[in-house]
């Protein structure tokens, strides 16, 4: 059974009265347990007439729908019936059945169901010898019988063993037709009325028919959205794919790239460094300064082409990480080693927090330092007088990282966009930031690839924190590493 068809069924309502066409008895039980298994669910009671299968056949099929069958007859919400209980003594008597249904309908209600949804194999009329024009009267004035009950009946036809003039006959005594895996409005259908040649009632038919019209409808728009979500699924998913090419074609060149860009560099920074120490001769101090420049130039160019190297792996989820056991405190010790003679060299004071003893973590450790120096770095950068400070705390999120600066601080209005990728900060006072706007791109995706966060509060004039959270590892790390 589709899991369409089982929508279908879940949208019967009251009164519904619904005709099953099928040709071998194992396909009408799974649209038959899930018919019974609403009326359940809806707080109902639930009825099956067996004739077709053998009764262990049906309580396996409605055990598999997910119906607790002797629970749910324990209570009295689930009841079946032979086809010789249905139609007591052997003769078909349309009458008297109806009102015993009838009556079985008040007796269900007065026990508390609000609706009962009733399941019949209808073969037993065949075994009966019921006059086959008289049954389809009887499914006649049944549609009588559920104006006044609530709840809803599923008549099952094998097409294999009622003669075709008979189906014709019964099938326009039912408004709904569950053929295959559609429920839908049955357009033959001919209610009471019109099949026993009394006069119609106006107002009735009109009803009627709307209500056929707004189900036609209700189907109509439901398959055009079901198919519209179809496709929609499908072009999204060929941009996915798409983007994903897009992405690993942008790696591939990226890595080429930086070969490309990686050699000549080398070259241009090895034979710097020869002049510098006068290999080839003496140097005046303008040629060394202009060198330094040289150097300064071609190292910077290579930490670019490494940031753009580290957010193109990063957004295509091709950054490997390496976790270890390792000490927190001492990655920040040796991360404020690194950047203490940028520190000295702009006349700043850095200052460092750090606990005495280990904290143990276990991450990507190199991935953390390059996070904690870009943010150093940037720090002593964009901080003219004053200091930087590195703080690290155990709380309750994890380990925090504090780096604070005494800098020009960033507007409210950046404090977000400066995470996004080549977007440089305005400085009040100072206009566009230097740089080419990777670094926090890149720190904030590693950030959360370790499974941390990166965050900025900023005071424009007072300066700029940056929080880094990583989550603590267990206290053995250090030792089961």
């Amino acid at each position: 059974m589709t899991s369409e068809l089982q929508r279908q069924i879940a949208r019967i309502g009251l009164g519904d009265h619904l005709c099953l066409l099928y040709r071998e008895p194992a396909e009408v039980l799974p649209a038959a347990a899930h018919f019974l298994r609403e009326g359940l669910e809806q707080g109902g009671h639930a009825l099956y007439v067996i004739d077709d299968h053998a009764p262990e056949v049906v309580i396996a099929a409605l055990e598999h729908a997910g119906i607790d069958v002797e629970r749910e007859r324990e209570r009295g919400a689930l009841r079946f019936l032979t086809a010789e209980e249905y139609c007591p003594r052997g003769e078909f008597e349309p009458q008297r059945m109806l009102a015993r249904f009838r009556a079985l309908g008040d007796e269900m209600a007065a026990a508390g169901a609000p609706l009962v949804h009733a399941a019949v194999e209808m073969t037993w009329a065949l075994t009966s010898e019921a006059p086959l024009d008289l049954l389809a009267d009887y499914e006649c004035w049944g549609n009588d019988i559920f104006q006044h009950v609530s709840g809803a009946s599923l008549c099952m036809y094998n097409q294999e063993r009622f003669p075709p003039a008979a189906m014709e006959r019964l099938l326009r005594a039912h408004p709904i037709v569950v053929l295959g895996d559609e429920v839908a409005p049955n357009p033959f259908y001919e209610p009471p009325e019109v099949c026993f040649g009394s006069e119609a009632d106006p107002a009735l038919r009109f009803r009627w028919m709307v209500e056929q019209l707004r189900r036609a409808r209700l189907e109509r728009r439901e398959r055009e959205a079901l198919a519209e979500r179809a496709h929609a699924l499908a072009a999204e998913q060929e941009a996915r794919q798409a983007a994903e090419e897009m992405n690993r074609a942008k790696s591939r060149f990226l890595a080429f790239m930086s070969h490309e860009l990686r050699t000549p560099l080398n070259a241009i920074m090895g034979y710097t460094e020869l002049l510098t120490r006068e290999v080839p001769g003496p140097i005046s101090e303008a040629q060394r300064h202009h060198l330094e420049r040289i150097t300064a130039g071609s190292r910077h160019l290579l930490d670019l082409i490494d940031e753009v190297l580290d957010l193109s792996r990063v957004e295509a989820g091709r950054i490997e990480l390496r976790p270890e056991a390792c000490d927190g405190a001492r990655l920040a010790l040796d991360t404020v080693a690194l950047v203490e003679p940028q520190a000295r060299e702009r006349e700043l004071d850095l200052v460092a927090h750090i606990p005495d003893e280990p904290l143990p973590l276990r991450t990507d450790a190199p991935r953390v330092r390059q996070i904690l120096l870009n943010l150093l770095s940037n720090a002593v950068k964009f901080t003219d007088t004053g200091s930087v400070t590195l703080e690290v705390v155990v709380e309750e999120e994890g380990l925090i990282f504090r780096v604070s600066d005494t800098g020009v601080g960033i507007d409210a209005a950046e404090l977000e966009a400066i995470f996004d990728p080549f977007h440089r900060a305005r400085s009040p006072g100072t206009g566009i930031r230097p740089g080419a706007g990777l670094g926090l791109a890149v720190s904030r995706r590693l950030a959360a690839l370790l499974g941390g966060a990166l965050s900025v509060e900023s005071t424009p004039g007072r300066g700029s924190t940056f929080t880094l959270t990583l989550p603590l590892g267990a206290p053995s790390a250090l030792q089961t590493a």
